[in-house]
C-alpha cells in the first residue's frame, strides 16, 4: 500500500496540535480585518480576540487560497514521492477547493 498524505484548509476548525500531532497539513485561509491581513500569508490571531473584535461590531473580509499557494503545498508533499488527499472548505461556501483542482 502507497502511503498518502491529508492536506485540508483552516476551514476544518481543528486545534494545530491536533494537526501536527496527526502529520495533517493545512493550508491557511485568509481574511483582512481592521486592515490588516492574516491567515495566508499573513498575520496570526487567537480565536478569542477574533470573536472578541467581532462582538465590538469589526467586520472581516475573508479569501480564498491562491491556486499558486495551493499548487505549492501539493507539490511539497508530491515531491516526497507520496499520493495526496485533499479535503477542503465546501465549493458551495468558498471557491478553495477549485484552488487545488489542477
Amino acid at each position: 500500500m502507497r502511503k498518502f498524505e491529508i492536506l485540508t484548509d483552516s476551514g476544518c476548525d481543528m486545534p494545530k496540535e491536533y494537526l501536527q500531532e496527526h502529520g495533517i497539513f493545512c493550508a491557511q485561509l485568509g481574511f483582512t480585518l481592521d486592515g490588516v491581513n492574516y491567515g495566508e500569508n499573513g498575520e496570526e490571531m487567537h480565536e478569542k480576540e477574533f470573536y472578541e473584535k467581532l462582538r465590538a461590531g469589526a467586520m472581516p473580509t475573508t479569501y480564498q487560497v491562491t491556486g499558486e499557494t495551493a499548487k505549492e503545498y501539493m507539490e511539497e508533499i508530491v515531491k516526497q514521492g507520496k499520493d495526496l488527499f485533499v479535503l477542503t472548505f465546501s465549493s458551495a461556501l468558498s471557491g478553495t477547493s477549485g484552488s487545488f483542482v489542477v
